[in-house]
């Protein structure tokens, strides 16, 4: 992913041992203007609730002011409530709902959007 060059990661370490990871990126589009995006915030369960997540997310959001970011975006899985908790212990909120359809290069990768599109 960083070799499309626009994608950058940052890891916590504790101990020597990397315990936390986030991918993230800025964007630009017409109703938010210059935006940054966290992906995927991962925190090793042995060490969660120590604040590492936390400080991921405060990393990436300076790092969206210094780069000149109007806003700081996550997309989140409805499911995935402690996810969605977090973020919002973080200071988001839903906002809106992300939709998503798989092409035919990602139908493998994504046989749940398949189905559902079939039986829709």
């Amino acid at each position: 992913m960083c070799a499309q060059g626009n994608y950058r990661c940052i890891a916590a370490h504790l101990d020597g041992r990397m315990v936390g990871v986030s991918g993230f990126w800025t964007g630009t589009q017409l109703w938010c203007g210059k935006y940054v995006e966290a992906d995927h915030v991962v925190v090793d369960a042995d060490v969660r609730g120590m604040g590492i997540g936390a400080r991921l997310m405060a990393w990436i959001e300076a790092e969206g002011e210094r780069e000149g970011c109007a806003l700081f975006r996550i997309a989140a899985v409805l499911s995935n409530v402690r996810a969605r908790q977090f973020y919002a212990r973080s200071g988001f909120f839903d906002d809106g709902i992300l939709m998503a359809k798989a092409l035919s290069h990602g139908a493998a990768a994504f046989p749940e959007y398949v189905a559902r599109r079939d039986h829709d």
